[in-house]
């Protein structure tokens, strides 16, 4: 069997828990180059001439875009009053761009986890090579 990954489907995400805060935790997709060149391209065309003092796009705009991927859904995130926050794109951004650390920790996790999936897709390949008697080459020969 010949298995495709086209790249588009969305991921299901993986649950990690946030070391500094017991009992806090946050599903987090993975992000690939083709993700962030996408998201990139999106950030350029939705906000046209948006740039910073050096004339380079605002990465406020490119974070919260990444932000809002890679965090899928929250646990343990409530209000003042102990309410559970719900996750929203808004709050997303929100928690990221007043917990720098965490958003930090958030972008570091979602790399590892693109990253095992790279090596996932790279093993399972050189498996299905193998399985299906040897290399191209040997093939045609």
């Amino acid at each position: 069997m010949l298995v495709l990954e086209t790249g588009e489907q969305k991921h299901d995400g993986y649950w990690r828990d946030y070391p500094p805060m017991p009992g806090v935790s946050f599903k987090i997709r993975p992000i690939s180059r083709s993700q962030f060149r996408r998201y990139l391209t999106e950030v350029k065309q939705e906000y046209p001439g948006e740039t910073d003092m050096d004339g380079l796009m605002r990465s406020d705009l490119m974070d919260q875009k990444m932000h809002r991927h890679m965090v899928i859904d929250w646990k343990g995130v409530v209000d003042s009053d102990g309410n559970d926050i719900p996750r929203s794109d808004a709050m997303v951004d929100v928690l990221m761009s007043q917990m720098l650390q965490l958003a930090d920790w958030v972008a570091d996790q979602a790399r590892k986890l693109s990253e095992d999936e790279a090596r996932r897709k790279a093993a399972k390949l050189k498996n299905s090579k193998s399985s299906c008697g040897g290399s191209e080459t040997a093939q045609k020969a």
